[in-house]
């Protein structure tokens, strides 16, 4: 007769794994864009994110142009230039544009996000994003939020986030 396995003295430190129907309890917290807080590590961070599409583009067009101008000029005269390379950058040109176009897009919810979390680290309502609309505001409230300390204790937009995290800093991992 098999021996049946003796229960652990203290079941209580045992936790059954939730099943898919039910949530873990962290996951019960808000999830938003706009309801938790950011530290100035993370700020800086999300500037960089957001401005690194814009490079790619800018420096992108910036090697198709050079290129496409070597190849145009290299072989034919300026004299009897035709209007099909010139429309070939024309067409480049466009297509830099729609891309950069598309990144700001996609980019400005995010960068607003950056903007009330960071200021919900300060204790300070989100709709102050709003600011940098302001001409001249802009750049200083950018400067502000990248360099004032946010509040050490929990305040009315939750517990401070650890900046050394760099999977909850880039966004892979939920805050604990």
């Amino acid at each position: 007769m098999e021996s049946q396995p003796i229960p652990p003295a203290n079941p209580v430190t045992y936790q059954q794994a939730p099943t898919p129907l039910q949530q873990p309890q962290s996951l019960t917290e808000p999830l938003g864009m706009f309801s938790r807080r950011m530290s100035r590590l993370a700020f800086l961070l999300s500037t960089v994110y957001c401005l690194a599409p814009l490079v790619v583009a800018a420096l992108l067009q910036f090697i198709l142009q050079s290129i496409l101008n070597r190849l145009i000029y290299s072989t034919t005269s300026v004299t009897t230039l035709s209007t099909t390379p010139n429309a070939l950058i024309d067409a480049l040109n466009v297509i830099i544009i729609v891309i950069i176009i598309a990144a700001v897009l996609l980019i400005f919810p995010v960068k607003v996000s950056a903007y009330v979390r960071r200021l919900h680290d300060l204790n300070q309502s989100g709709w102050l994003t709003l600011l940098i609309l302001v001409p001249f505001v802009g750049i200083p409230l950018f400067l502000y939020l990248l360099f004032a300390p946010g509040t050490r204790e929990q305040n009315k937009y939750g517990a401070p986030v650890s900046s050394l995290r760099y999977l909850v800093v880039l966004g892979f991992k939920r805050p604990s």
